[in-house]
Protein backbone atom coordinates (compact mmCIF):
# COMPACT_ATOMS: atom_id res chain seq x y z
CA UNK A 1 0.00 0.00 0.00
CA UNK A 2 1.39 3.42 -0.91
CA UNK A 3 1.74 5.96 1.84
CA UNK A 4 -0.08 8.57 -0.24
CA UNK A 5 -3.26 6.48 -0.23
CA UNK A 6 -3.33 6.14 3.57
CA UNK A 7 -5.73 8.55 5.27
CA UNK A 8 -4.03 10.18 8.24
CA UNK A 9 -5.81 11.67 11.27
CA UNK A 10 -7.27 15.15 10.75
CA UNK A 11 -5.03 18.15 11.23
CA UNK A 12 -5.86 21.79 11.77
CA UNK A 13 -4.57 24.82 9.91
CA UNK A 14 -2.27 25.32 12.91
CA UNK A 15 -0.61 21.93 12.37
CA UNK A 16 -0.33 22.55 8.63
CA UNK A 17 1.47 25.82 9.40
CA UNK A 18 3.86 23.96 11.72
CA UNK A 19 4.56 21.36 9.04
CA UNK A 20 5.24 24.11 6.50
CA UNK A 21 7.64 25.74 8.95
CA UNK A 22 9.63 22.50 9.04
CA UNK A 23 10.14 22.72 5.29
CA UNK A 24 10.85 26.46 5.03
CA UNK A 25 12.65 27.58 8.21
CA UNK A 26 16.32 28.16 7.51
CA UNK A 27 17.37 28.32 11.14
CA UNK A 28 17.52 24.95 12.89
CA UNK A 29 17.40 26.57 16.34
CA UNK A 30 14.05 28.11 15.37
CA UNK A 31 12.75 24.72 14.22
CA UNK A 32 13.60 23.18 17.61
CA UNK A 33 12.18 26.03 19.69
CA UNK A 34 8.92 26.34 17.78
CA UNK A 35 8.19 22.62 17.53
CA UNK A 36 8.59 22.14 21.27
CA UNK A 37 6.50 25.28 21.89
CA UNK A 38 3.71 23.66 19.85
CA UNK A 39 3.99 20.46 21.92
CA UNK A 40 3.72 22.62 25.05
CA UNK A 41 0.67 24.42 23.65
CA UNK A 42 -1.17 21.25 22.60
CA UNK A 43 -0.30 19.44 25.84
CA UNK A 44 -1.65 22.38 27.84
CA UNK A 45 -4.87 22.46 25.82
CA UNK A 46 -5.31 18.72 26.20
CA UNK A 47 -4.81 18.85 29.96
CA UNK A 48 -7.13 21.85 30.31
CA UNK A 49 -9.84 19.89 28.51
CA UNK A 50 -9.51 17.14 31.14
CA UNK A 51 -9.86 19.66 33.98
CA UNK A 52 -13.46 20.65 33.54
CA UNK A 53 -13.81 21.18 37.29
CA UNK A 54 -11.71 24.34 37.12
CA UNK A 55 -13.09 27.75 36.22
CA UNK A 56 -11.27 29.92 33.65
CA UNK A 57 -9.40 31.93 36.29
CA UNK A 58 -8.11 28.78 38.02
CA UNK A 59 -7.12 27.26 34.69
CA UNK A 60 -5.28 30.44 33.63
CA UNK A 61 -3.32 30.53 36.91
CA UNK A 62 -2.45 26.86 36.69
CA UNK A 63 -1.09 27.09 33.13
CA UNK A 64 0.55 30.55 33.41
CA UNK A 65 4.36 30.75 33.43
CA UNK A 66 5.39 29.91 36.98
CA UNK A 67 2.06 28.17 37.61
CA UNK A 68 1.76 24.51 38.57
CA UNK A 69 1.47 23.48 34.92
CA UNK A 70 3.29 26.40 33.34
CA UNK A 71 6.30 24.21 32.54
CA UNK A 72 6.29 21.66 29.70
CA UNK A 73 7.71 18.81 31.76
CA UNK A 74 5.20 19.39 34.57
CA UNK A 75 2.45 19.13 31.97
CA UNK A 76 4.01 15.95 30.58
CA UNK A 77 4.28 14.36 34.04
CA UNK A 78 0.62 15.08 34.79
CA UNK A 79 -0.45 13.89 31.32
CA UNK A 80 1.47 10.64 31.86
CA UNK A 81 -0.03 10.25 35.34
CA UNK A 82 -3.54 10.70 33.91
CA UNK A 83 -2.67 8.27 31.10
CA UNK A 84 -3.31 10.94 28.47
CA UNK A 85 0.11 10.11 27.04
CA UNK A 86 1.86 6.77 27.31
CA UNK A 87 5.39 6.29 28.69
CA UNK A 88 6.88 6.26 25.17
CA UNK A 89 5.35 9.64 24.30
CA UNK A 90 6.46 10.98 27.70
CA UNK A 91 10.06 9.91 27.03
CA UNK A 92 9.92 11.41 23.54
CA UNK A 93 8.71 14.73 24.94
CA UNK A 94 11.51 14.61 27.51
CA UNK A 95 14.14 14.11 24.80
CA UNK A 96 12.64 16.77 22.50
CA UNK A 97 12.55 19.22 25.43
CA UNK A 98 16.22 18.48 26.20
CA UNK A 99 17.10 19.20 22.56
CA UNK A 100 15.14 22.44 22.70
CA UNK A 101 16.97 23.42 25.89
CA UNK A 102 20.37 22.73 24.29
CA UNK A 103 19.49 25.05 21.40
CA UNK A 104 18.05 27.70 23.72
CA UNK A 105 20.87 27.79 26.27
CA UNK A 106 24.00 26.87 24.30
CA UNK A 107 24.59 29.30 21.46
CA UNK A 108 27.48 27.20 20.15
CA UNK A 109 24.87 24.58 19.23
CA UNK A 110 23.31 25.88 16.04
CA UNK A 111 22.39 22.76 14.05
CA UNK A 112 20.91 19.33 14.53
CA UNK A 113 24.23 17.90 13.32
CA UNK A 114 25.94 18.87 16.59
CA UNK A 115 27.11 15.68 18.39
CA UNK A 116 25.09 16.43 21.56
CA UNK A 117 21.91 16.86 19.50
CA UNK A 118 22.56 13.83 17.29
CA UNK A 119 23.08 11.67 20.40
CA UNK A 120 19.71 12.75 21.78
CA UNK A 121 17.99 12.18 18.44
CA UNK A 122 19.47 8.67 18.29
CA UNK A 123 17.80 8.04 21.67
CA UNK A 124 14.38 8.82 20.15
CA UNK A 125 14.28 5.58 18.19
CA UNK A 126 11.71 4.90 15.52
CA UNK A 127 8.54 6.97 15.82
CA UNK A 128 5.21 5.52 16.93
CA UNK A 129 2.81 6.19 14.07
CA UNK A 130 -0.96 6.30 14.41
CA UNK A 131 -2.42 2.87 15.25
CA UNK A 132 -4.87 3.07 12.33
CA UNK A 133 -2.06 2.97 9.77
CA UNK A 134 -1.59 -0.37 8.01
CA UNK A 135 1.58 -2.26 9.03
CA UNK A 136 2.97 -2.01 5.49
CA UNK A 137 2.64 1.78 5.60
CA UNK A 138 4.35 1.90 9.01
CA UNK A 139 7.25 -0.22 7.69
CA UNK A 140 7.56 2.12 4.71
CA UNK A 141 7.48 5.18 6.97
CA UNK A 142 10.17 3.67 9.22
CA UNK A 143 12.36 2.99 6.19
CA UNK A 144 11.96 6.62 5.11
CA UNK A 145 12.59 7.82 8.68
CA UNK A 146 15.94 6.02 8.80
CA UNK A 147 17.13 8.16 5.87
CA UNK A 148 15.92 11.45 7.39
CA UNK A 149 18.50 14.01 8.47
CA UNK A 150 18.55 14.71 12.21
CA UNK A 151 16.25 17.74 11.90
CA UNK A 152 13.74 15.60 9.96
CA UNK A 153 13.70 12.97 12.71
CA UNK A 154 13.17 15.69 15.33
CA UNK A 155 10.30 17.30 13.43
CA UNK A 156 8.69 13.94 12.64
CA UNK A 157 8.50 13.05 16.32
CA UNK A 158 7.27 16.54 17.25
CA UNK A 159 4.58 16.52 14.55
CA UNK A 160 3.33 13.08 15.64
CA UNK A 161 2.97 14.24 19.24
CA UNK A 162 1.25 17.48 18.20
CA UNK A 163 -1.14 15.56 15.93
CA UNK A 164 -1.96 13.04 18.68
CA UNK A 165 -2.64 15.81 21.19
CA UNK A 166 -4.65 17.78 18.63
CA UNK A 167 -6.80 14.74 17.95
CA UNK A 168 -7.34 14.14 21.69
CA UNK A 169 -8.94 17.59 21.76
CA UNK A 170 -11.39 16.49 19.10
CA UNK A 171 -9.36 17.98 16.25
CA UNK A 172 -10.12 21.57 17.29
Amino acid sequence: MAIESTKLPPASEDLINLKNLSATAGDERTIALIHVAYIDKYLGRTLAKHMSGLNNSQREKMFAPGGLLGDLMNKAIVAKGLQIIDPDRFNTIKILASIRNKFAHHLEIATFDHPEIERRIANLGAPKYHASLPKDAVRELHALYNDFPSWGKFTDHAMLICTDLHNLQGGK
